[in-house]
C-alpha cells in the first residue's frame, strides 16, 4: 500500500438515503466504501437529505447513524441539506482541507446538486450509472433512456460551467453498451471506464431437489420493475389448462393493484411484499423460473436468480444478452412479453424436460465468474487509483 494512495480522499454520494436497509446503488456505495477504506483510501460518504432524517444534526456535522446501516469506524457519513446554499457551504468545508479529492456520484443526483458540485473546480470526478429510475405518469422509462437523457444533462452542464476542466471527469459505466454511447458522444476512451456490478455469490446457492412437474416463477421488484407485463403474462397463463397449476412469487413493495385483484381471483399467486435479505434467498432457493420485464441498465434482480442457477425468461437487456451469449447449455431466453405463444412454448418444454441442475450450475459459475464480488471491487479500487494518478 503506498503512501500516495493513503492520501487520497474519495467522496461517495448516494442519489437516496441509506435509512434502516437497502439495495441496489445504494448497496453498491456501501461495498465500494468498505473496500477502498481497506485498500488505502480516505473514505466518506455523502447523504443528501432527500428524505426526513432521524436524529440528526445539521449541515456537515457527522450525523447520528444509530439508525443508519453501520460503517467500519474509519469511514465518515455525512448528511448534507439537500439545501443548494446549504449543500455547498456544508460540502467546501469537507474538502477544502485537502489538496486532491475524488467524489464519486451516481448520475442520478439531482440537477441542483450536479450544479453545487462541478464548482469545486480542483477535484476529480467519477460519473457512476447506478441510481437511474424514473416514473412518468406511472409508466416506467426505459433505464437506457434515462441513462441517455441525464448523461445529455449532465454534459451541457460541464461544457457551460467547467470548459476548462473537463479533463478531470470520468465515466464509470456498468454495462459496454453505456461505454459505445459515451464513445458516440466524443468522450474519450481513457475517461470511460466499465466495471460492471456484482453480488457477493457466496451467499447464495442452488437448490439440488427440484420437482420436473411443477414450475415455481418468480418476479422480483415492484412498478419500477415493470411488474405489470408480468401480470398481463400471468392472466394469460392461468387460462390455459396447461398451466393452471404454475404458482407465481412476486416480491418487492409498490406493486399494482391489479396484481391484487389477479391473486384474489386465482390460485397459486404469492405476493410477498418487502422481504428482508434472508426470506429473499429463501424464496430464490425454491423457485425455478425468473421473469425479467424491466429494460434496467444492469439488472441485480437478474444477477441474483443467476446466482441462484434460476432459468431466467426477460427481454432484450444488456445482462441477459450478455449472460445468453457464455452460457452454452441454455436457460436464458429473450423475449417479449406481448409474445404469449413464444413464452408458453418456452415453458410448455421446461415442464416437459425438467430442469436440468447441471445447466442451472452452468448459469451460475458464468455469472460467478464475472460478476462476483471477489471479482468486481477489485476492478473498482483500480479505478479508484487510476484516476487518482491522472
Amino acid at each position: 500500500m503506498s503512501k500516495d494512495n493513503k492520501e487520497k480522499f474519495v467522496y461517495l454520494i448516494t442519489p437516496l438515503s441509506i435509512k434502516y436497509s437497502f439495495t441496489g446503488t445504494e448497496n453498491m456505495i456501501y461495498n465500494y466504501a468498505k473496500y477502498l477504506n481497506l485498500h488505502g483510501f480516505k473514505v466518506s460518504v455523502i447523504v443528501p437529505k432527500y428524505i426526513h432524517f432521524h436524529n440528526h444534526n445539521q449541515n456537515t456535522k457527522q450525523i447520528n447513524t444509530s439508525k443508519l446501516v453501520k460503517f467500519e469506524d474509519k469511514i465518515k457519513i455525512y448528511g448534507l441539506s439537500y439545501n443548494m446554499f446549504s449543500f455547498y457551504f456544508g460540502f467546501n468545508s469537507l474538502i477544502t482541507e485537502h489538496n486532491k479529492t475524488i467524489i464519486y456520484l451516481p448520475l442520478g443526483i439531482y440537477n441542483n446538486i450536479l450544479n453545487i458540485l462541478f464548482k469545486f473546480n480542483k477535484s476529480i470526478y467519477v460519473v457512476g450509472s447506478h441510481g437511474l429510475t424514473l416514473f412518468d405518469h406511472n409508466h416506467v422509462i426505459p433505464t437506457h433512456k434515462i441513462f441517455e437523457r441525464f448523461l445529455i444533462a449532465f454534459l451541457k452542464l460541464n461544457i457551460k460551467l467547467r470548459p476548462k476542466h473537463f479533463d478531470s471527469i470520468y465515466f464509470h459505466t456498468i454495462n459496454t453498451d453505456q461505454s459505445r454511447y459515451l464513445h458516440s458522444l466524443g468522450i474519450q476512451s481513457d475517461h470511460i471506464i466499465y466495471v460492471p456490478n456484482f453480488l457477493d455469490f457466496k451467499k447464495f446457492k442452488i437448490n439440488k431437489i427440484k420437482s420436473n412437474n411443477k414450475l415455481i416463477i418468480l418476479h422480483i421488484g415492484g412498478i419500477n420493475k415493470n411488474v405489470k407485463a408480468a401480470v398481463d403474462l400471468i392472466r394469460q397463463l392461468k387460462n390455459d389448462v396447461l398451466f393452471k397449476h404454475l404458482e407465481f412469487h412476486f416480491i418487492g413493495k409498490n406493486q399494482p393493484e391489479a396484481l391484487y385483484d389477479l391473486s384474489k381471483s386465482l390460485k397459486n399467486i404469492i405476493i410477498h411484499g418487502l422481504v428482508d435479505e434472508k426470506q429473499k434467498k429463501e424464496i430464490l432457493s425454491y423457485s425455478d423460473v425468473l421473469l425479467v420485464p424491466s429494460e434496467e441498465t444492469f439488472s441485480l434482480s437478474a444477477l441474483e436468480g443467476f446466482a441462484n442457477g434460476l432459468i431466467c425468461i426477460g427481454i432484450n437487456n444488456w445482462i441477459l444478452r450478455f449472460m445468453k451469449n457464455k452460457v452454452r447449455g441454455g436457460g436464458i431466453y429473450i423475449v417479449n412479453f406481448d409474445d404469449y405463444k413464444k413464452v408458453r412454448t418456452i415453458l410448455e418444454n421446461l415442464l416437459k424436460d425438467g430442469i436440468d441442475y447441471d445447466k442451472r450450475k452452468d448459469i451460475r459459475e458464468v455469472a460467478k465468474k464475472e460478476f462476483d464480488k471477489t471479482v468486481v471491487l477489485p476492478k473498482i479500487r483500480d479505478m479508484f487509483r487510476y484516476v487518482a494518478q491522472n
